[in-house]
This record gives structure tokens, sequence and C-alpha cells, in this order.
């Protein structure tokens, strides 16, 4: 495949448009991607869960639509922005044990359904630093009870979430 070595792809603001090549998926090396501010338009591949060395993806302000792919949840992430879309779907709880993960974005999309935490064996997850929600259409209860320990900030407003802050 043509740029089978390539390891850092960033174009965000500029004009492109078309879908993502799941054939991208067998760049082996991808570190970095940032297609941010484009029109692109489709869904995430989940061929792109091959990307293992993965640190950076930030596809913010296009058109992208469908779920978020659970398969993603093996890359060793430290920043996830896909704030300004069209996603829609859950949340899948396995994002939340990315243990490298400092930054997950997903405001201003469709997404649905509750925020579930999944509970690990200490208490501990893997997010850190920041948590953008704001924007969908989540429901249910704030999750509660697990530490966060390194989480700096949260931001859910705009949602359907209702019940009673958690302590």
């Amino acid at each position: 495949a043509l740029w089978r070595n390539i390891s850092v792809v960033s174009v965000q603001s500029n004009n492109l448009g078309g879908t993502l090549p799941p054939e991208f998926g067998e760049w082996s090396r991808m570190m970095k991607l940032t297609l941010g501010s484009n029109r692109l338009e489709g869904t995430l591949p989940p061929e792109y869960a091959s990307w293992g060395r993965l640190s950076l993806f930030w596809c913010e302000e296009t058109m992208i639509s469908g779920t978020l792919p659970v398969e993603y949840a093996d890359w060793r992430l430290t920043q996830m922005w896909l704030s300004s879309n069209r996603l829609s779907g859950t949340l899948p709880p396995e994002y939340f044990r990315i243990p490298t993960l400092t930054s997950l974005r997903l405001s201003n999309n469709s997404l649905t359904g509750s925020v579930v935490v999944p509970e690990s064996a200490d208490g501990q997850l893997g997010l850190g630093g920041e948590l953008e929600l704001d924007g969908n259409q989540l429901s249910g209860t704030l999750p509660g009870g697990l530490q966060f320990t390194t989480l700096q900030n949260v931001v859910m407003a705009n949602n359907k979430i209702s019940g009673t802050i958690p302590e």
C-alpha cells in the first residue's frame, strides 16, 4: 500500500472531502492523525483499530457519522478528539479503560444512552485530564463511586442527564 511507512498525518483545516479509506488501516506505524476541520464524511473504519501505536486522533469539525467503534479501545491513545461531528449511538464503556488516555472530546454529536463507566479491580480508570461530552443526547445519571484521580475537567452540559450529583 502507498505510504505504508507513514507515522504522522496532519492535514487539519483544509478543504478535504470524501470518506476515511479503510485501507489506511494497513498503515501499521501510524502514531498521530489529525484530520479536523475538513469536509470528511462516512463512518470511522473499524480497520483503524490495527494502529497499535496511535497516540493522537483528532477528527473534530467534520461530517463523520455512525457509531464509535469499540475496537478503538485497543489503541494506546493520549488524545481522542471527535467533537462537532454527526456521531450517534452509545459511548463504549471500554474507552474509559484506555490506560494512556488523557483527553476524550466527544462534544456536539448525537450520542445517546447512559455514560457507563466500568469498574476496574482497583477502582481506577485510565482517563485523566479531560472528559468533554456536552451537546449530545446522553441520558441516565452521572457516573459515581469510581476514582478519577487525575481527571481535571468534566463537561457534560446540554444533555438529558438526571438524578443527583454523586459524591
